[in-house]
């Protein structure tokens, strides 16, 4: 058996409250995780981004990272060595995952994906995130999070996300990203939408 290794990067878990904000709350995380020296909140990363309470698009929560100063990219079909090799250089993730408690049951869910015991033939061998869904941070066994964290579908229909998550650092060592799935950019697209439709709202309904 390989000697297990535990790669942990400390964070300060916030809540999402009763909004639907995982991804901007879980970016807020990893945000003042690796900029500390400029804080943000969920509110601030909403504001002109979320104005309807929608799902995030992972082509926003990148834009807005890089706007924070992190380098960002997206990567799909990751293995969980992969994960503890951007851990050890310091990199947060962005996962995106299935989970069976949302209403309706399957609902997709951002988590900050922040620590790692491998290898995986280790019965110890977890996987450490905050969910932003409670604030709580948490060692999840791998049997418990990879199958929430692959093959993700929507309303019964695969979207091509397997093991997607978004890797963020303060520095510039990312490599070239991987083949990210065409409903990446269906879910940017109806971002943009939101966004769009949300400001056109409040410009004739202000209160």
């Amino acid at each position: 058996m390989a000697s297990r290794v535990t790669v942990e990067i400390p964070v300060i878990p916030l809540c999402q409250g009763r909004t639907n904000g995982c991804g901007t709350s879980a970016l807020a995380m990893a945000i003042n995780t690796l900029k500390p020296e400029s804080p943000v909140t969920q509110a601030l990363l909403d504001k002109g981004n979320r104005e309807l309470d929608g799902f995030s698009a992972p082509a926003m929560l990148v834009r807005l990272a890089r706007q924070y100063g992190l380098y960002a990219q997206m990567k799909n079909r990751m293995t969980p060595q992969e994960v503890a090799e951007h851990l050890q250089q310091g990199h947060l993730l962005l996962a995106l995952v299935q989970v069976p408690w949302s209403t309706p049951p399957g609902g997709l869910h951002y988590m900050l994906l922040h620590g790692a015991q491998l290898p995986l033939d280790d019965e110890a061998s977890a996987f450490l995130l905050t969910d932003p869904a409670y604030g709580r941070t948490e060692w999840f066994p791998a049997h418990v999070f990879l199958p929430q964290w692959a093959g993700i579908k929507l309303k019964g229909f695969p979207t091509g996300f397997h093991q997607f998550a978004i890797v963020l650092s303060a520095t510039n060592n990312l490599e070239h990203h991987r083949h990210i799935p065409l409903s990446n950019m269906v879910a940017s697209a109806m971002s943009h939408l939101l966004v769009w439709f949300g400001r056109f709202w409040k410009r004739f309904h202000p209160y």
